[in-house]
C-alpha cells in the first residue's frame, strides 16, 4: 500500500506539473528561464574565445553557426519530473521543498553548461553536435536527476540500467517510436483541446 500511494502522489505531481507548465503562465515562466540561461550564456563563451551575438535566447556565431535556447532547454519538464519523484520518495514539506530547490538550481547550472558545451562543439567540432545534443547530455540528465533522488550505489545502478536503454533506442527509435505513437494518440484525444 505505501508503494501505491507514493506512485499516486508522483502521478499528481506529474499531471499538475505538467499542466501548470502548460498553461500561459507556465509557458511565461518557461519563456523567462530561457531567457535568463541564454544571458549568462553569452559572456561565458566570450571568456572561453567565443564572439557570439546574443539577441533574446538566440546565440548567433559570426561564423554562421546558432544556438536557440528553447523551452526544452527550459529545465522545467526536469523539475517537474524530480518533484514528482521527491513526492513519491515523502521526505516531508521542509525537507522536500530543500531537496527540490538545490535541484532546480542543479538542473538550471547542468543547463548552463550544456548550452555552454553544445556551442563551444559547434564552433569547434560541430560533427559531435547531434551526439552530445542527442546522446550525451539526455544520459547526463538521467544521472543528474539520480545524484538528486538516490544513493550514489542507486545511481551508479541506474546508469549502468540506462546506457543500454538509450543504445537500444538510438538503434531502434523509430519502431520503438512507432509503438508509442497510438497509447500517446489516445491520451491526446481525451486530454488535449483539438488542433
Amino acid at each position: 500500500m505505501p508503494r501505491l500511494q507514493a506512485a499516486f502522489r508522483a502521478l499528481i505531481v506529474l499531471a499538475l506539473g505538467f499542466a501548470l507548465i502548460d498553461s500561459a503562465a507556465g509557458r511565461t515562466v518557461g519563456d523567462l528561464v530561457a531567457q535568463v540561461l541564454a544571458i549568462p550564456s553569452r559572456p561565458i563563451l566570450h571568456l572561453l574565445g567565443l564572439d557570439v551575438l546574443r539577441n533574446g535566447v538566440e546565440l548567433r556565431s559570426p561564423e554562421g553557426w546558432a544556438i536557440r535556447v528553447s523551452e526544452v532547454c527550459d529545465g522545467l519538464g526536469l523539475v517537474v519530473a524530480l518533484a514528482a519523484l521527491l513526492a513519491a520518495q515523502a521526505p516531508g514539506w521542509r525537507q522536500g521543498l530543500r531537496r527540490l530547490a538545490i535541484g532546480v538550481a542543479a538542473i538550471q547550472g547542468f543547463n548552463l553548461l550544456r548550452i555552454v558545451v553544445l556551442a563551444l562543439v559547434l564552433h569547434h567540432a560541430p560533427g559531435a553536435f547531434d551526439g552530445l545534443h542527442l546522446v550525451l547530455f539526455p544520459y547526463l540528465t538521467i544521472a543528474l536527476i539520480g545524484v538528486l533522488v538516490l544513493r550514489p550505489a542507486r545511481v551508479v545502478q541506474m546508469a549502468a540500467l540506462a546506457l543500454p536503454l538509450i543504445l537500444l533506442w538510438l538503434w531502434q527509435a523509430d519502431p520503438l517510436s512507432a509503438l508509442l505513437v497510438p497509447p500517446a494518440n489516445l491520451i491526446l484525444s481525451v486530454l488535449a483541446p483539438a488542433e
